[in-house]
């Protein structure tokens, strides 16, 4: 390409690049540039600005066949866009849920903590989602921090109220003061079940709290009545006395007296007249003066007394409506045939007087408390209280009402259908409640029919009980049990015909699922009484126990036992198991003893070869003795522990191989000692013999007896060859013996053959020219090995016969010898 063109497509190159870079915001520009662009870095970098997935896909399309880059950044954009809109629907969905918990008025701890849980394993970016999210989240937080707060405020509360109810079961210091503490506590209930968070309480903490408030209550009108009559029995005791106390005691006294009687009137349960036996004097019939007896007269005079008694004891309980009833027992007594005594007048005068200051009190006290009955009965609606909660509400404004009746007089008519009409109105949720739980009880009637049919459906009775899926079947009785359990509330004398259905209908499988049951728990005695027969010391005992759980765990998935049985029987088969592991356990333990006395003999052992190994070459003969000892110690050592066995096996390996090498190299250097010694004696035999071939003979002994004396000795076989030869020699070399002479020529065809067999034995390599005696001799030394009872020729034997033959060597045998001997010395 000319220099020009190729700059002109540089330029164009660098001003695509500029203006990819420009595009920035500029999707459809960029879509544009991308198609018509002939650079791939500049569409790379254009396709880097764009964020809209229907233009991203567009581009992915284009450019797949072009542009592979372009397409996988797109392809990944694309991608990465549809993960994020699946995080943010997700995030979506948990928000509507965070949002669903906040308006719930049943919030649980561990609905929170699942929300918190899905929350977290949404990879939700930073944004507006996640704020609101957390927002949402602290509301619910918060929420929880008040249902903490609420619970624990009721717990203390309740903890109180039962210290005032321990302290009102001895006698009270005050009555007065638990009367308030009830008080408040009672206040402080109606606060906390005003309370928002109440719904998400414990169920059993209100009706506690309840209980023990109404326990309370009885207590302190007892202490209260209790106090009450023990001041009217001190006064009556004054007065008839006629002693006067000092105005100072008289007043304390007195104090005491009103403030008991006060609370005594205020706090004391009304009791209705039905509670108390009254004489009907009402029903005394009118008798002529003339025509009464002394008997009649004695029994109204008895009654009048006990008329007046009892409507003097209701006065001091402040009960009125009792009050007024003897007070018509008094009034229907005639008073021409029975008159009051002295001492009655000022007693009837005065209970009369104290019965109409006590009406007047309790009428103006009665329209008042009627009046915030009613205002609280046409509140009600508007307090969005639980229904159960509503229900006993109207039901105590319906009993006040009446005790007000009782202790008040009657209300006015017009008052009355007000407040019965608030009462209704608001018991109205109570009732379509009540209606919805029958229409429930109906449609439960109808389910466990449904279920009956199903039960009936299934029999087991004509099949084959080795054909039968008895794991199945239980699963099916579980089922219909527990089916029939969550039904919900049935008519009673519906539920109690129904039972009796189902019961008939599910043991048709229940019956024969007993007797499976039962022979599978004979099986699984039989399996327990197995584990307990096997001895801990066999070996197999594993494998036995391994084959027995396994066996439980087949018959367990083949027909699972009630729990309880399950559970029973597998405790004493696990025990079983667990009594031949510990036996076996002590065992091992004691063997783990004897591996550690194993393991330091061992490592004396280790440690003895370690020192072996640095002794003196002089010690040679000891050393190999030692090295046996040591491995026939090591063999007849038992095991060691696991953890240290590998690394004391590489010990002693290698403290034996240091040991070996040890003696393999004075071996070899011995080896090599006595090869130099051999090959000098052997020389010094030949030098005599060729003295001997020589004529005129030379000098008779140039020092070679003296130089023999010098040389080592060699081994005892060899020693012998060469000296009988050297002796030999020296003999006929001073008796200018020619035979011996014409010996040392003739023996040299011989020497040239047991050369050749020494060559063979140590594997030489021999002269070319005598290849072919040497193949010659192979054959035959072949032939002998495979004849039968014949006697193979040793290396060393074959070298006894070399060093005995006296022989004349030339120069060529001479280094035949050498090489040989250099052979041996190396060993290969």
């Amino acid at each position: 390409m000319p220099i020009n063109a190729r700059a002109q497509q540089e330029n164009a190159r660098q001003a695509a690049l500029v203006q990819a870079g420009a595009l920035d915001g500029q999707e459809t520009a960029a879509v544009e540039f991308i198609l018509q662009c002939g650079f791939a870095d500049a569409r790379l970098i254009a396709a880097a600005h764009i964020n809209s997935q229907s233009l991203q896909e567009q581009v992915r399309s284009a450019m797949r066949n072009t542009d592979r880059r372009v397409a996988r950044l797109m392809q990944g954009k694309i991608e990465a866009g549809m993960q994020l809109a699946q995080c943010e629907q997700r995030a979506q969905q948990c928000l509507e849920q965070a949002r669903r918990l906040v308006v719930d008025p049943q919030l649980m701890p561990n609905q929170v903590a699942d929300l918190d849980r899905v929350w977290a394993a949404i990879q939700v970016p930073v944004g507006q989602t996640r704020q609101k999210f957390e927002t949402v989240r602290a509301a619910l937080h918060s929420r929880l921090a008040c249902q903490v707060e609420l619970q624990r405020a009721l717990i203390d509360a309740l903890a109180r109220l039962r210290e005032v109810t321990s302290a009102l079961d001895g006698v009270p210091s005050d009555v007065g003061v638990c009367a308030g503490i009830i008080d408040e506590l009672a206040l402080t209930l109606e606060q906390h079940v005003a309370a928002p968070e109440v719904p998400a309480l414990p169920k059993h903490l209100l009706s506690s709290f309840l209980q023990e408030m109404d326990i309370a209550r009885q207590k302190l009108a007892v202490q209260q009545r209790q106090s009450v009559l023990s001041a009217s029995a001190t006064n009556e005791i004054r007065t008839s006395s006629g002693a006067a106390p000092a105005a100072n005691d008289e007043s304390d006294l007195g104090a005491d007296f009103q403030d008991a009687a006060q609370a005594a009137l205020t706090a004391m349960p009304v009791m209705t007249a039905a509670k108390i036996a009254i004489p009907d004097l009402t029903a005394t019939p009118q008798v002529a003066m003339d025509s009464i007896t002394i008997a009649q007269l004695q029994e109204l005079t008895q009654r009048f007394a006990e008329a007046l008694d009892g409507m003097e004891k209701a006065l001091e309980q402040g009960l009125l409506q009792v009050a007024c009833e003897h007070d018509k027992a008094l009034r229907a007594i005639d008073a021409k045939l029975c008159k009051p005594s002295a001492a009655q007048v000022p007693r009837l005068t005065m209970a009369r007087m104290e019965l109409a200051h006590l009406m007047s009190w309790a009428r103006w006290g009665g329209n008042v408390s009627r009046e915030e009955l009613l205002k609280t009965a046409e509140e009600l609606p508007l307090q969005k209280l639980q229904l159960a909660e509503l229900g006993k509400k109207i039901g105590s404004l319906r009993e006040r009402w009446k005790s007000l009746d009782v202790s008040a007089g009657v209300s006015s008519r017009e008052l009355w259908h007000r407040f019965d009409a608030a009462c209704n109105s608001a018991y109205e949720p109570v009732a379509a409640h009540f209606r919805e739980l029958a229409e429930e009880r109906l449609q439960n009637a109808v389910k466990a029919q449904v279920l009956l049919g199903q039960l009936s459906s299934l029999s087991v009775a004509s099949q084959d009980a080795v054909e039968i899926d008895w794991k199945g079947v239980a699963q099916q009785c579980q089922r219909m049990q527990q089916a029939w359990q969550r039904l919900g509330t049935i008519e009673r004398k519906e539920k109690k015909r129904l039972d009796a259905e189902f019961a008939t209908a599910l043991s048709v499988l229940a019956d024969p699922l007993a007797r499976q049951r039962a022979a599978a728990i004979e099986r699984r005695e039989r399996l327990i009484a197995d584990a307990s027969e096997i001895r801990a010391d066999d070996r197999t005992a594993p494998e036995a126990l391994r084959a027995l759980q396994a066996s439980w765990q087949e018959q367990s998935l083949f027909l699972p036992l009630e729990r309880r049985d399950e559970q029973a029987l597998w405790m004493r088969f696990r025990a079983a198991c667990d009594a031949v592991f510990a036996k076996r356990k002590e065992t091992a333990q004691a063997a783990e003893v004897d591996r550690h006395q194993n393991l330091q003999q061992k490592e004396a052992i280790c440690a003895g070869l370690e020192a072996a190994a640095v002794v003196s070459p002089a010690a040679l003969g000891t050393m190999g003795k030692a090295l046996r000892e040591f491995q026939n110690g090591w063999s007849q050592t038992g095991y060691v522990p696991r953890a240290v066995e590998q690394q004391l096996i590489q010990r002693f390996d290698a403290a034996v191989a240091v040991l070996q090498q040890r003696i393999d190299a004075l071996k070899r250097a011995a080896q090599t000692s006595e090869i130099d010694a051999l090959q000098r004696k052997l020389s010094l035999c030949q030098a005599v013999e060729v003295a001997i071939a020589q004529v005129p003979q030379p000098q008779l002994d140039k020092g070679w007896s003296a130089e023999w004396s010098e040389q080592a000795p060699l081994a005892a076989y060899l020693e012998r060859a060469l000296q009988m030869r050297f002796s030999a020699a020296l003999a006929a070399l001073a008796a200018s013996d020619i035979t011996y002479a014409a010996t040392l020529i003739d023996n040299r065809a011989q020497l040239g053959q047991e050369l050749l067999r020494l060559e063979i034995l140590l594997g030489c390599d021999s002269p070319a020219e005598l290849s072919r005696e040497r193949l010659q001799m192979q054959v035959e030394v072949l032939q002998s090995s495979l004849r039968a009872g014949q006697k193979q020729i040793t290396q060393q034997e074959q070298l006894v016969t070399l060093c005995a033959l006296p022989a004349a060597t030339d120069a060529k045998s001479t280094q035949r010898i050498a090489d040989l001997l250099q052979k041996m010395k190396s060993g290969d």
